[in-house]
This record gives structure tokens, sequence and C-alpha cells, in this order.
């Protein structure tokens, strides 16, 4: 602090923008570094709701990027303005969702015509109800095949064997996809909604990748053909809740045991598995 103001209120009172600057301030945090001529902020969003925001970078005369940490891809924007010191861009965040921004090549002048929006729009095709048909490994205390005819979460399941499961569960349900839907220049993509932790997805036997953040999508084109597709996800949820359940076991039958954490019988359980909304995506290119 300098006499009551803060570093930052110095600067800007004499005429030094923001290093960052966004009306989301309280949502996004972010860090920056400097690599020789290059200039590389990570923009990270710490709430769980989505963030679309208008920020400003104290970058001039070099065009940004989105290089994407989970994807590991690299594309330029196309969408941002230029002014004596600043950079402005809007952006679009999952919720903890995060964006490397670079500056490392020299900006192009404007052209006439309007940019491409930055992220794209996403249009709901179909949402894929189900019923599911579900195997729990019984070797983990699994009932083995079970029918839920909606996703929810296995912790509030009657069945004590899906209630303290922990493991990999095995989702496949099969959905009809009608041609006349597909415009031959869009991408489908399965979006899982919400899931409890990890989710492998396979598609007309076709691996769409694992799927481990929000949110949680994974592009289906290749895999996806007109009439009867057949889905099946794998979701892996956390040990706790195992461990939970056999806390009320006598020693004899337990399966699984820790000293790193206290869970008792009495300890709350945390949410598991698939809960959804399971839905077909397209987008434009």
């Amino acid at each position: 602090m300098i006499h009551g103001r803060s570093a930052r209120d110095v600067f800007i009172a004499d005429g030094l923008a923001p290093d960052f600057a966004t009306e989301a301030i309280g949502a996004l945090d972010y860090i920056h570094r400097r690599e020789g001529d290059i200039e590389i902020y990570f923009v990270c969003n710490s709430s769980d709701k989505p963030v679309e925001a208008a920020c400003q970078f104290r970058v001039t005369g070099k065009a940004p990027e989105l290089w994407d940490p989970i994807h590991g891809t690299i594309r330029q924007l196309t969408d941002w303005t230029s002014s004596k010191d600043q950079t402005h861009i809007p952006l679009y965040f999952d919720p903890f969702g995060a964006h490397f921004i670079v500056f490392r090549k020299p900006s192009s002048p404007p052209t006439a015509a309007p940019p491409s929006p930055n992220f794209p729009t996403w249009n709901v095709r179909q949402e894929i109800h189900g019923p599911w048909r579900v195997h729990f490994d019984p070797a983990l205390r699994g009932p083995g095949n079970v029918e839920f005819t909606k996703l929810v979460s296995w912790t509030t399941r009657p069945e004590k064997g899906i209630r303290f499961y922990s493991g990999t569960a095995v989702y496949r349900t099969t959905f009809e996809f009608k041609s006349e839907t597909r415009n031959s220049n869009s991408r489908f993509y399965l979006c899982l909604g919400d899931v409890h932790e990890i989710a492998e997805v396979r598609l007309n036997d076709k691996s769409l990748g694992t799927l481990w953040s929000i949110p949680f999508r994974a592009d289906a084109t290749a895999a996806l053909r007109d009439g009867q597709n057949d889905l099946e996800i794998e979701v892996v949820n956390f040990w706790p809740n195992r461990v939970i359940g056999d806390a009320s076991l006598p020693e004899a039958q337990r399966i699984t045991r820790t000293n790193i954490r206290k869970l008792t019988a009495e300890t709350p359980l945390t949410e598991s598995g698939l809960l959804g909304p399971v839905r077909l995506l397209s987008v434009a290119p």
C-alpha cells in the first residue's frame, strides 16, 4: 500500500492500463509471464458457473491465440480489437475452465468483414434418455446388471451394492439418429452433462476418448451413423464410498481400508456416476 492506495491504483492513476481487466474479475483470475517477445496469459474461471466476459490485456501489435490446456490445441482468435495500449477480447469459460491466451505473432490489419465468433454456438439436437443398462462389477460388491430408467447418483439408489459402490460401472443404451438432422458441414458432439468422476465413451464400438473435466464433451462426428446407435460409457468414481460402506461391516468382510483419511459409517457419501443429461449437440464450422 502507498498512502492507503494499492500499487494497482497508483499505476492506473499514472495512466498505466491494468495488466488484465474484466467486468468478471470476481470469477476470473490470471497469471501473466513473458518469454522473450511472447506474452503468455493463463486465465481461469474459479466459479462453478460458465462465464462470458470482455477481457482486456495490456498487449498491442500482436494477434491473440487460444491455447487449450485440456485438448492441447492452438487456434487464432478472430474477434478482438486493439486500443492504444490494450487488446480487447470477448472470451467464454466453462465452469472451472481455463485458457492460455498467447500473443506471439504480429497482428494483421483489420478486415471490413465482421469477425467470426471466438467460440461456437452449441445446438442441442436431441437428449438421450435411455433406459440405461448399467453393469456394476460383482467383484467390487456390485449387483451386476441393473436398469436405470433415469440417470441419478449411485448414492441415491436403494441397493447397498450401488450406493456404496466404488470402481467402474458401464452404462449402455441405444438411440436413433435421423439423417435429416445431419448437415454435411456440421460436427456432432456427445455431451455427458454431470459426471463423477471420469468417463470413457464409445459410440458404435469406436472410442471417443476419456473425459475427465467439465464440459465432458466428445467429438462423435466420425462414429455417428443414421438409424440406431449403440452408446457405451464407462464411469469411474472415487474410493471413499466403498470405504464408508465397509466401515459398517465386520472386519473380516471388508475389502477396503485406508490409513490416510478417517472415514466412518457416518461419513457423507460423495456423488458418483453419470448424472447427465446426455445430449447430442451440433456445431457449424
